[in-house]
């Protein structure tokens, strides 16, 4: 009985892996038993950046971890779906909230 529970618990564990790892691009790092996904290594060095007009989200993009504030800045304001909504309108202030987002009052 023991035997057959070790057997069916063994297989379970061998399903569950290659369903929750099924690419090899992850991996378990065997030092710290950290999850490591190659793909996620990439996206880490970017962020994604909302861009809201009167606190109503317009539209996204990704700017890299290193961009300074002035330069999000001058990305919102040139996203054309921003100028869609900015368009004939006074810009009374912009917010850049760090690592977040863009809010343009207008």
């Amino acid at each position: 009985m023991m035997r057959r529970l070790k057997i069916a618990l063994n297989y379970i564990i061998s399903i569950f892996k290659s369903l929750r790892y099924p690419n090899k691009t992850t991996y378990i790092d065997r030092n710290t038993g950290k999850i490591i996904n190659e793909k996620k290594i990439v996206i880490e060095n970017t962020l994604p950046i909302t861009v809201q007009v009167n606190g109503k989200l317009i539209s996204k993009f990704i700017v890299d971890v290193n961009t300074n504030d002035e330069t999000i800045r001058h990305l919102a304001l040139a996203d054309e779906y921003v100028k869609k909504f900015i368009e004939g309108k006074t810009i009374r202030k912009i917010i850049v909230a760090k690592r977040k987002l863009v809010n343009i009052i207008v």
